[in-house]
């Protein structure tokens, strides 16, 4: 959980890599023509889309790039603005296209051709050095706007009847009659590597700006897998971990309600908080409302909107269970131990997971996945247990 140096690497080694393990690798400009003294001095960029709150909490697009493996203690240190864009104030055509977007796009691919060229520092004359787009995280709210994404994870169909493809990479699918469904863990008919490519273009807009971009590629558009875990199956899974340890462990067993068995574990948690160095006000308090437990609509619990915060707790709770032999709390513990133990890997990794890296992460991957799937696979107590979390 303390702050880790990234591994440094040079940007040869880099370019060299991203030729041998990247779909984009072996045609980007950087690799096809480039001398060796270029190739050591292009510094391969990330674009990175936010949304952020301004004043009166009004919604935000934040656009920012960062050298990438670069990190410093503050991020105001390593990432930089492109701009700042009030979601009110974009326009959209007839079609649904985000012409606000599209402006900016076309702009910004200018500036990256114009950057992407050795001789053009004005910093460095004659020293080649170019920024070169390598990565544009992908799970930020205008994602699919900005690439004009026919598919999207945020495709929510109404009937079960009509269950699109909504994976960027894949054509797997919600319908439970299809050979493709997305929970098919076993023989994963929606895997085929080989269309993994095609798939990724034939989901972007044709007349995209960024296609015009010397050595663009779709895949570049790579999911925060970390964001994407600690607002996804963590956010699920975290809120009900928390409620398990107050109804089933022996140190809540006194209390009278989940109220004060949440507030009494929060101060668990930042008894926690002092011993390991971490900030207590990521989460200042717990109870019913913090973890969206609705009394009328029966609502099962989750996590916060905050990502690092959801981080913690489940850290927390896996150091809290750690070696408990009660068997209601076993899955909960085995959870919170294995998505931890799957973020450590990936934080302390380098750009490029060893073999020994990658082992590890897959096995954490599958163990987090096999829990997650017995709870969500078990319809029978999913429906008796829906009023179990009524403050009565």
């Amino acid at each position: 959980m303390k702050y880790q140096k990234s591994r440094s690497t040079s940007w040869s080694e880099f370019w060299q890599r991203a030729e041998q393990h990247e779909l984009w690798g072996p045609n980007h400009p950087v690799n096809r023509r480039m001398t060796p003294s270029q190739k050591g001095h292009a510094v391969p960029i990330a674009i990175h889309g936010d949304e952020g709150q301004g004043k009166k909490q009004r919604s935000l697009m934040v656009l920012s790039w960062s050298i990438v493996n670069h990190r410093k203690r503050h991020i105001l240190l390593y990432k930089y603005p492109i701009t700042t864009i009030r979601s009110i104030n974009m326009a959209f055509s007839s079609e649904g296209v985000n012409l606000t977007l599209m402006a900016l796009q076309k702009a910004l691919v200018e500036n990256l051709q114009f950057a992407a060229e050795p001789n053009n520092c004005p910093l460095a004359p004659g020293k080649d050095f170019t920024l070169q787009l390598a990565i544009a995280k992908g799970d930020w709210k205008f994602q699919a706007s900005w690439l004009n994404e026919v598919r999207s994870y945020a495709n929510h169909p109404s009937t079960s009847a009509d269950r699109p493809v909504f994976c960027r990479r894949c054509l797997c699918t919600a319908n439970v009659n299809s050979n493709k469904h997305w929970l098919d863990m076993k023989d994963r008919g929606w895997f085929e590597p080989a269309e993994v490519s095609d798939v990724l273009d034939g989901n972007i807009g044709r007349a995209l700006p960024l296609r015009s971009l010397s050595g663009w590629h779709a895949d570049m558009a790579a999911a925060d897998t970390l964001h994407s875990l600690w607002l996804g199956c963590a956010k699920d899974a975290i809120g009900s971990a928390l409620m398990d340890i107050c109804e089933f462990h022996e140190a809540f067993s006194s209390c009278t309600g989940w109220d004060e068995a949440l507030s009494q574990l929060c101060c668990e948690f930042h008894s926690w908080c002092d011993e390991t160095g971490m900030e207590k006000h990521n989460c200042d308090e717990l109870n019913l409302t913090k973890l969206g437990v609705n009394s009328i609509t029966f609502d099962f619990p989750s996590g916060t909107s905050k990502g690092f915060t959801n981080r913690l707790l489940l850290a927390f709770v896996a150091k809290f269970l750690q070696g408990t032999t009660n068997d209601k709390l076993k899955v909960p513990a085995v959870l919170a131990w294995a998505v931890t133990d799957y973020a450590n890997v990936l934080e302390n990794a380098g750009i490029w997971l060893t073999e020994a890296e990658a082992l590890h992460a897959a096995d954490s991957r599958w163990l987090m996945h096999i829990v997650i799937w017995r709870c969500l696979s078990s319809d029978k107590s999913y429906r008796i247990s829906r009023t179990r979390y009524v403050n009565d």
